[in-house]
């Protein structure tokens, strides 16, 4: 692991300028005047970095994998089959768009050559707004022939999980892509159940404690939990996880519904949380409604009941305050009469 330098920090500055538009050549990542001056001291004062206050961070990847930044032809990039971000018309998209248009690729992409090709493995979407703008290249940091499958993969969930607008079904697959590789012993399931149970093991394998440090190292602040349910969100059907990319199912739900993926009604309540954008607490009211009944089994209509009546009770809270005493009375008559009616029911049922 490289350290992080007040050096390493102006290269990587430097290394984000605008390269020579040499297709398929090597770029210099410095000026010519400072190629073979590394000294922080040169420096303005305002941009030193006093290195008795700085943490001794470490970068999460190296940069020795890499070799050269050159610019790639759109024409030869192809997409990666472990695409962690769907590419599609977004005002996300758009707004990348406008920015490239404005400052350039700020960061360039990591690609990787394939034969006569190169593979995208980080920036598909900063390659679809290029080609949006008509250009015919993009600047691309290019993996080492050497770097092997996992080290890619970690480099991909680098890249993207401190991203503002990465959706949670969009870390799963990161999360995922790099755990398949690093430990191909693990499926889905097993994924899961390793992050689920690690802190109450006694007695962890130096394997399975190597694999949630490395995550642990990747994900910040995040917990193992975290990481659990994030995974938890690929064991969904496809038309679901579909649901959650195109934001009509949201995560808060989408957690709920991957805690009770084996509830024998469990697609009629998915389709009723869709149509009627059932809020979480809603949600969570059903299924703990389901666990009363015989068999667990809903009526298709009662998720739409228990909408409306949670609707109609937050309306109530909210208008009960301007109420006149008569309208209240009616009220507590009126609600006193459904309750009669649900017991009735009950003693029929």
């Amino acid at each position: 692991m490289q350290k992080v330098t007040p050096e390493l920090l102006r290269n990587r500055k430097l290394l984000r300028q605008k390269p020579v538009n040499l297709i398929g050549q090597k770029v210099s990542s410095l000026p010519a005047d400072q190629s073979n001056n590394n000294d922080a001291t040169n420096l303005p004062a305002s941009q030193q970095i006093d290195k008795t206050k700085l943490e001794p961070v470490v970068s999460p990847v190296d940069d020795s994998l890499f070799s050269d930044v050159i610019e790639i032809p759109l024409d030869q990039l192809d997409s990666s089959e472990a695409t962690i971000r769907k590419v599609r018309p977004t005002r996300s998209l758009e707004k990348l768009v406008n920015s490239i248009k404005k400052d350039d690729v700020i960061d360039p992409i990591v690609a990787r050559r394939v034969k006569e090709r190169y593979k995208i493995v980080c920036g598909h979407r900063r390659v679809e707004a290029c080609r949006k703008l008509g250009r015919k290249t993009i600047k691309a940091r290019l993996l080492k022939e050497n770097v092997s499958i996992p080290q890619e993969r970690r480099i991909q969930l680098v890249d993207n999980i401190d991203r503002e607008d990465l959706k949670p079904i969009e870390l799963a697959r990161a999360l995922y892509n790099y755990l398949e590789v690093s430990r191909p012993d693990l499926d889905l399931t097993g994924m899961i159940s390793l992050f689920n149970s690690f802190d109450r093991m006694p007695i962890p394998s130096a394997q399975d404690a190597a694999t949630v440090t490395a995550i642990k190292e990747l994900i910040g602040k995040r917990s193992l939990s975290t990481v659990r349910n994030r995974l938890s969100l690929l064991k969904l059907p496809c038309r679901t996880i579909q649901a959650i990319e195109n934001d009509k199912i949201s995560y808060s739900n989408a957690c709920i519904l991957a805690s009770h993926q084996d509830h024998p009604d469990i697609d009629n309540i998915t389709t009723q949380t869709i149509q009627d954008r059932l809020k979480r607490d809603h949600l969570k009211e059903i299924f703990e409604y389901s666990k009363q009944t015989q068999d667990g089994a809903l009526s298709k209509y009662f998720s739409r009941f228990i909408n409306k009546l949670t609707t109609l009770e937050e309306e109530v809270s909210r208008f009960l305050k301007e109420m006149s005493s008569d309208d209240k009375n009616l009220l507590h008559e009126k609600f006193h009469e459904i309750r009669a009616i649900i017991e009735r029911g009950a003693i029929k049922g």
